[in-house]
């Protein structure tokens, strides 16, 4: 939606803002307990990925505040991407 964003913090937590109407909410408190490196969103989904030092990525549900789904690597994880 126009004006909102998605945040992550140096504590892993990711945070839904919205600049238009001052708000900001945690969506999820800690990807796990090391530090999260990556974040994505495909424009007008509910959907984000995160990927962390922890070997995974993850898919989460926005509206739900869940996780989804995980996926496995041999290192942490740096950076992560969508295309629309």
């Amino acid at each position: 939606n126009k004006g909102e964003f998605l945040i992550v913090t140096k504590g892993a937590s990711v945070i839904q803002a919205n600049v238009t109407k001052n708000q900001a909410v945690i969506v999820h408190q800690g990807h796990y307990k090391g530090e999260l490196w990556g974040l994505t969103v495909r424009n007008g989904e509910e959907y984000f990925m995160t990927g962390g030092d922890d070997c995974t990525v993850r898919l989460w549900d926005i509206k739900n505040r869940r996780e989804i789904n995980r996926l496995y690597f041999d290192h942490g994880v740096r950076g992560i991407d969508c295309s629309n």
